[in-house]
């Protein structure tokens, strides 16, 4: 059976559609880097799959929020997950999990914003031209893995896809809308999907786990829309060695 080449791979979908499952089931060890509460326990570990998990849990405020209030934690959240993914390049780890890579880029920009906070106590928000700045951290840990021979395999909640339209001289943002269905897609890093190798689109039919390939930089672009039923490493990597036929 063929081999991946160090890849980054962006698993997306609905709560419990086996996203974190098909994480686990990549080459061991895995250096599990976790910033959804609980998502590693529900996951479906392989058999003596060696794993190191860290948790990195939001900052919680225990007060009234104020509609203007200086951010906490996030930079030192953020410094933790650096400094523990920078040990898993060094080591013996094949494979890299970002759990959720949602909520992986919540801790980047708050934590951005916490720094800007710092210097500047009356900032409430980053602007759109701030995320010039921010991206590049993003970008930094896509780069890093590749450079390091690890695969990167990152989950991502789903969320509704919208578009600004103008409606009886007013700006409104409204659901786009396919076959009387919203249109979903990756939520979170905004530049994630067009910068993964491959990216896996899961949902759950009949109780039945199901992925999709959205876009693969892997062997062959006809791969895109694919199926997989009840996805793993293991049937990933039979499709890819069949797609070189293609």
């Amino acid at each position: 059976m063929m081999t991946l080449p160090p890849s980054v791979i962006l698993s997306w979908g609905p709560i419990a559609s086996l996203k974190s499952s098909f994480a686990a089931g990549f080459p061991g060890p895995i250096g599990w880097h976790s910033f959804d509460t609980g998502g590693f326990q529900r996951a479906r570990i392989p058999e003596g799959q060696d794993i190191t998990v860290y948790e990195y849990p939001a900052p919680v405020r225990l007060e009234m929020a104020k509609k203007r209030h200086h951010l906490e934690g996030f930079v030192e959240l953020w410094s933790e997950f650096l400094t523990n993914l920078s040990k898993d390049l060094k080591s013996d780890k094949q494979t890299i999990v970002i759990d959720t890579g949602t909520r992986c880029w919540l801790a980047c920009h708050r934590a951005y914003l916490q720094d800007a906070q710092s210097r500047d106590p009356s900032k409430e928000g980053l602007i759109q031209v701030e995320y010039g700045e921010v991206n590049p951290w993003m970008f930094q840990i896509l780069d890093a893995t590749k450079l390091a021979g690890k695969n990167l395999v990152l989950t991502a909640h789903d969320e509704e896809e919208r578009m600004d339209v103008t409606v009886n001289g007013k700006k409104e943002s409204v659901v786009l809308m396919e076959d009387n269905q919203p249109v979903m897609k990756p939520a979170g890093f905004r530049h994630l999907a067009k910068n993964a190798d491959l990216v896996l689109h899961m949902t759950v039919e009949k109780n039945e786990s199901w992925g999709t390939i959205d876009k693969s930089g892997l062997v062959t672009m006809k791969l895109g829309g694919a199926r997989i039923k009840n996805p793993s490493y293991p049937k990933l990597l039979e499709v890819l060695e069949r797609a070189q036929e293609l």
